[in-house]
């Protein structure tokens, strides 16, 4: 096994960083960069948590796995956030309300949740089938699906994954369980804060409403821009990366904000060129090849508004208005 280090330097660009894996980064050339990143952590931070998340790309978990491992070895305390209700995570995190709490939570009470409950008991029964003791017993079962059926790509885990995740964001589905999402975390702070968590659940019901926007199914062509109304600088909490409660934002009166579709013609490629596919084949196509930036509309910033130009006749006046 080659454990060398492989990462090509025209990755790295201005404001992010992006390669073809694994022909031009490997998984120890990913564990540098959390390395590097997770070192620039610790000068800056004592005791720092990052929150890690990914899409559902066949190699996503590798990729990711081999990041938090670099930031692990720095000291870098990690959480995993997932991808599609990452502003509703990252305000329960800000509690103290971890994945592990949200899974106990739909574990013990999973007769409140019933939509989570039944899709993670699906993935769970058909990804228990792919452990295997040893690799004889994995060269038995490959042998056995090339027997049955062909081919071995029902042992594609991947896209149990994907398929499940395209049911959760479809348009038909997704705010039901963004909805029980948002129970199981509000259930989590009420039994911790009783009546103070007030505040907590005002927030969290606006969440909801910009992470219903926010994601993007691979059902349909997204509308390229949408807005959001808010009474939180959401923007400003996400530019610091919510290392403070929402709740520290609140503004002195609601502000619109506009959800942007990136790179927006690729979905209407996708659009086009999938007119005739089914849902599945669909979501399989958009988690493997739509970039996972695409997956969601972003805040579009917007320019500071800046006093017109004064004319010289204005200069005669005793007030200058302002745009």
């Amino acid at each position: 096994m080659d454990n060398s280090t492989k990462i090509d330097p025209l990755g790295f660009r201005e404001y992010d960083a992006r390669w073809l894996y694994p022909e031009k980064i490997n998984g120890e050339g990913i564990k540098s960069v959390g390395k590097g990143f997770g070192s620039q952590i610790i000068k800056k931070i004592q005791n720092p948590r990052v929150a890690v998340g990914h899409d559902y790309r066949s190699y996503s978990e590798e990729v990711k796995n081999n990041f938090i491992d670099g930031l692990i070895s720095t000291g870098c305390n990690v959480e995993d956030i997932g991808g599609y209700y990452k502003e509703l995570y990252r305000h329960a995190l800000n509690y103290e309300i971890t994945f592990k709490d949200i899974f106990i939570e739909l574990k013990n009470n999973s007769s409140k949740y019933p939509l989570f409950s039944e899709a993670l008991d699906d993935i769970i029964n058909k990804i228990q089938k792919f452990y295997f003791d040893d690799e004889n017993a994995l060269r038995k079962k490959l042998e056995e699906e090339i027997k049955l059926n062909g081919s071995p790509e029902n042992l594609d885990i991947s896209r149990d994954y994907q398929l499940a995740t395209g049911k959760i964001i479809s348009s038909e589905h997704r705010r039901k369980y963004i909805d029980e999402f948002s129970k199981v975390i509000i259930n989590i702070h009420l039994s911790r804060a009783g009546t103070a968590g007030n505040e907590f659940c005002k927030i969290v019901e606006n969440l909801k409403d910009y992470t219903e926007a926010a994601i993007i199914s691979p059902q349909e062509l997204p509308e390229e821009r949408l807005e959001h109304t808010s009474q939180y600088d959401i923007a400003k909490w996400l530019d610091a990366e919510c290392s403070q409660p929402l709740s520290s934002y609140k503004l002195k009166s609601e502000k619109k904000f506009i959800l942007k579709v990136r790179n927006y013609n690729e979905h209407q490629m996708l659009e086009e060129v999938g007119k005739k596919w089914t849902a599945r084949n669909k979501n399989l196509f958009y988690f493997r090849q739509v970039v996972s930036s695409n997956h969601r509309r972003f805040i579009e910033k917007l320019p500071e508004r800046s006093p017109l130009p004064i004319s010289k006749d204005d200069l005669s006046t005793s007030t200058v208005s302002s745009a």
